[in-house]
């Protein structure tokens, strides 16, 4: 019998200065058909509109944190790290977009790895 377990997937992103792009990205997560995510935005300090469009976004799954300007990606995806809730991680770039299946197929496919 197949487990029905849903893990959490945390996805981290770090983000600066992508308000052209970052609205689109977050609409290919939310598009995902694997639901169970959170998504930790780490904002580099954006200085754009990238906060506000982020903050029109109404979705629980999302938490944003403005981290001020760092200029280092690994020292805010290690910042993600420490706030993550999930079972497993995802890194995304704040100018990215998933194929609609990508969290399910890899899910689906570590499932069959750890039979």
């Amino acid at each position: 019998m197949a487990s029905q377990h849903t893990p959490l997937i945390s996805i981290v992103m770090p983000t600066y200065n992508r308000a052209a792009y970052i609205g689109e990205t977050i609409k290919s997560i939310q598009a995902q058909t694997y639901v169970n995510w959170e998504l930790l935005i780490l904002d580099d300090g954006s200085e754009d509109d990238t906060r506000d469009i982020i903050n029109r976004i109404s979705d629980s799954r999302i938490t944003y944190i403005n981290e001020g300007r760092i200029g280092i990606v690994g020292k805010l995806k290690n910042i993600g790290l420490d706030l993550v809730k999930g079972e497993f991680i995802a890194f995304m770039d704040s100018d990215d977009l998933w194929h609609k299946e990508k969290l399910s197929k890899q899910i689906e496919a570590l499932g069959q790895k750890l039979e």
